[in-house]
C-alpha cells in the first residue's frame, strides 16, 4: 500500500514515518506542503492509496487540502494529531487509537478492535 504523508516536521509525523517504514506492506512517502500544484505532482509522482495529513500543518491549509483531496475518490484521507498521549485519527469522523496495530487498522481502512 503506497502512502503519501503530507508533514509539517513534527515529531508525531517523525515517529509515524518512522513506525510505518518498518511494516513491510506499506510503501511511505513524505512531502512538506508547499501549495495545492505541489501536492497535485508529489500525488501525480507517487500514486498514493492514503494521504496522511499532519494535523500540526494548522486549519487552514488542511482544509485547503481536504477541498482539494476529495476531488480524489481514489485516495484515502486521513489527518493525525496527537492529544492526551493518543493519536486522533480524522477520517470523516474522529477516531482515538492508542496501539500501532490500530493505527495500521485504520491506514488500511480496517476496524479497530475492541480491547479489555
Amino acid at each position: 500500500m503506497r502512502i503519501l504523508i503530507v508533514q509539517s516536521r513534527s515529531i508525531l509525523v517523525a515517529g509515524l514515518i518512522s513506525l510505518l517504514h518498518e511494516e513491510e506492506r506499506f510503501d511511505v512517502e513524505s512531502t512538506v506542503y508547499k501549495n495545492k500544484k505541489h501536492l497535485q505532482t508529489e500525488i501525480d509522482r507517487y500514486q498514493p492509496e492514503v494521504v496522511i495529513i499532519d494535523a500540526c500543518l494548522g486549519k487552514s491549509r488542511i482544509s485547503t487540502m481536504l477541498t482539494f483531496l476529495e476531488s480524489q475518490p481514489q485516495i484515502r484521507i486521513l489527518v493525525v494529531s496527537l492529544r492526551e498521549s493518543q493519536i486522533q485519527i480524522y477520517e470523516k469522523q474522529n477516531r482515538a487509537v492508542n496501539y500501532i496495530d490500530d493505527l495500521i487498522r485504520v491506514i488500511q481502512g480496517e476496524a479497530i478492535v475492541q480491547r479489555d
